[in-house]
């Protein structure tokens, strides 16, 4: 299927940059969207669904589009990260795979330092639990705030930094000890450093004149 072809691909992407592989294999099934609500808990918003397997919703297609390669690239490197870190914050696995995907990590910084600056912009740790229960307004800020962080982490501190943070939540540390072991920041040092990026590299005269 077109759908493996693609997964080949990605995989040897991703285990070269990443430095590692899944040990199983990663199955994925496209399915009807009625098959994929019925079959998923998956929240109205949401594109696919991994649960070990990756679902994806689609309809009739007969080569892969620019949507569904990366909705795969997306979800294959959730398995990735989940095969490292069975115990990963929400924010740092969407924030990965987001970055393998391919989106463009400055896309909604500019909203985020408007949010940062004026002291409306959650903290990483209130976003280690699953999206799941948030609105699709919601998710979709908690789902820029993961990209940015993770492109400001693999900015500072390279995809090494990144490989590092995966190593340490894989022994089992809480991202509150992973952090300063692999990155040499605390979670508020992260959040201050990236927040101040935000406001002062990416924000704009308008929120530097904020004076924060």
């Amino acid at each position: 299927a077109a759908s493996d072809v693609y997964k080949r691909q990605v995989w040897a992407e991703y285990e070269q940059r990443l430095g590692f592989a899944p040990s199983r294999a990663v199955t994925v099934v496209l399915q009807t969207a009625t098959s994929f609500r019925d079959t998923t808990r998956a929240p109205e918003w949401a594109a696919a669904w991994n649960d070990g397997t990756i679902r994806v919703p689609v309809a009739g297609i007969e080569t892969p589009t620019p949507g569904l390669v990366r909705v795969l690239r997306h979800e294959l490197a959730h398995s990735f990260v989940a095969s490292r870190a069975a115990v990963c914050p929400t924010w740092l696995h969407e924030g990965i795979a987001q970055w393998l995907e391919g989106r463009d990590p400055r896309r909604d910084d500019a909203e985020l330092a408007k949010l940062a600056a004026s002291r409306s912009l959650p903290r990483l740790e209130s976003l280690e639990s699953p999206f799941l229960g948030l609105t699709e307004a919601q998710a979709t800020t908690a789902y820029a705030q993961s990209l940015s962080a993770v492109a400001y982490i693999v900015g500072t501190r390279g995809e090494r930094g990144l490989r590092r943070l995966l190593d340490a939540l894989g022994e089992g540390r809480p991202a509150a000890e992973a952090l300063p072991l692999a990155l040499a920041l605390s979670y508020g040092e992260l959040q201050r450093a990236w927040e101040a990026h935000l406001r002062y590299t990416v924000g704009g005269k308008s929120v530097r004149g904020a004076g924060l």
